[in-house]
């Protein structure tokens, strides 16, 4: 089990997706998460490792 950087729930690692080049205990989140975050924030580029993301949704 891993821990969602952005949501803090825990899943199994293969439910999680690894966006950028962080690692440890930053390296993993849900996919919607992630597309959830960068929705909101307007941007793709992590603020740690400044990598891209997945791309922003349409909806």
């Amino acid at each position: 089990m891993v821990q969602c950087r952005i949501c803090h729930d825990e899943d199994l690692d293969s439910n999680m997706e690894s966006p950028c080049s962080c690692s440890g205990s930053l390296k993993y989140a849900h996919r919607k998460c992630v597309q959830r975050w960068c929705n909101e924030k307007g941007d793709t580029t992590c603020e740690i490792c400044h990598q891209f993301l997945f791309s922003r949704s349409s909806s």
